[in-house]
This record gives structure tokens, C-alpha cells and sequence, in this order.
């Protein structure tokens, strides 16, 4: 199978209602990466705790990035599903990159507040527990 990627931006390409057939290698490895991102997001969220900076921030910032993983890796295996069942309007090859300009920009949006936010509100939350360490319950 060649890779042609000028293809990819011709629009009878990306908005073919009913695409060719999915090869079965292109299936299980849309299939594996679709699972594996759902499962590496369920881990995360699970064990947003167990990691040694308890702050809140850091704890909804690791149950954040779990969240993306899960809602990517559904996304991916639902697309996959209508192009299976070679559905009219939804088995459209535009979809997916559709789900990668969300997945990057939820992720640059990530990013940003891990970068930018969560830092200064980690700060906050310090000097917080600080004080409420001397004052009684």
C-alpha cells in the first residue's frame, strides 16, 4: 500500500462518501492504538493520586490528561467502527482529521495550563496548606 500524501488534501479523497475498503493490518493497528489510548487513560486517572506531588492541581491536571486519552481513544475506535460499516456520512475520511485538529488543540490547551496555570495555582494551594498547617481544625 503506498502512501500518497498530496492525496490527502484533494477533496474527493477526504469527502468520498463511500471510501475503499479498510485493509485488515490498517484495521487492527486503528484498533490497537484506539485501545491502548483508552486504557493508558483509565491508568492515568486511576493512579493520579499515587504519583509524589499530591497538590490538587497536579492531581486534576494527571485526571485531565486521562480524560483526553479516554475521549481520543473512543473517538478513534467509533470512527473506526462507521468505517468498517462503510456508513454514507460518517465512514468520511475528513472526520479524522477532524479528531486530530481537536486531539492537538485539547492538547496544546493542556499544555498551556500545565505550563502556564497550574504552576502559579500550585503556588497558591503551597502557601495555603502552609497556613492552615498551624491553625486548628
Amino acid at each position: 500500500m503506498n502512501l500518497d500524501l498530496a492525496k490527502l488534501f484533494e477533496p474527493s479523497y477526504l469527502f468520498s462518501k463511500f471510501p475503499g475498503q479498510i485493509s485488515k493490518s490498517f484495521m487492527v493497528a486503528w484498533l490497537v492504538v484506539g485501545v491502548v489510548l483508552i486504557i493508558a487513560g483509565t491508568v492515568i486517572k486511576i493512579f493520579a493520586k499515587k504519583y509524589n506531588n499530591p497538590l490538587p492541581v497536579w492531581i486534576q491536571m494527571r485526571r485531565r490528561v486521562g480524560n483526553w486519552f479516554i475521549a481520543s481513544g473512543f473517538v478513534f475506535v467509533v470512527f473506526l467502527f462507521f468505517r468498517y460499516e462503510r456508513t454514507p456520512w460518517f465512514s468520511v475520511r475528513a472526520w479524522i482529521l477532524v479528531w486530530l485538529v481537536c486531539v492537538i488543540a485539547w492538547g496544546a490547551y493542556l499544555g498551556f495550563v500545565a505550563l502556564k496555570k497550574a504552576p502559579t495555582i500550585a503556588k497558591e494551594q503551597r502557601e495555603q496548606a502552609r497556613i492552615r498547617k498551624y491553625l486548628p481544625n
